[in-house]
């Protein structure tokens, strides 16, 4: 599935859902608090293009999901034990 994430301070993504070449291609609307996500199993490069074009600046391309990676020597304190070949580099 492809699927494309707007976000916008007002909330109203009207515009977007009445589209009509939006309306014909895809098909799963999902929004939240001052974001839309639209989805869809058959995009052509066309579609795709359009909606770059469009709708470009609204679209959300990282930072929507907090990394949780852990950080040795502040989220853990490795194993002073461990052998050297699995030692970490971090420090």
């Amino acid at each position: 599935m492809r699927a494309y994430i707007f976000k916008r301070e007002n909330n109203n993504f009207d515009d977007i859902k009445k589209d009509t070449v939006i309306k014909r291609k895809f098909k799963t609307f999902v929004a939240w608090s001052q974001h839309l996500m639209i989805g869809t199993e058959d995009l052509d490069d066309k579609t795709d293009s359009y909606i770059l074009l469009k709708f470009g600046e609204e679209l959300v391309t990282s930072g929507l999901f907090k990394d949780f990676t852990p950080i040795p020597y502040v989220d853990y304190t490795p194993d002073p034990n461990r052998p050297e070949k699995f030692k970490n580099v971090y420090k």
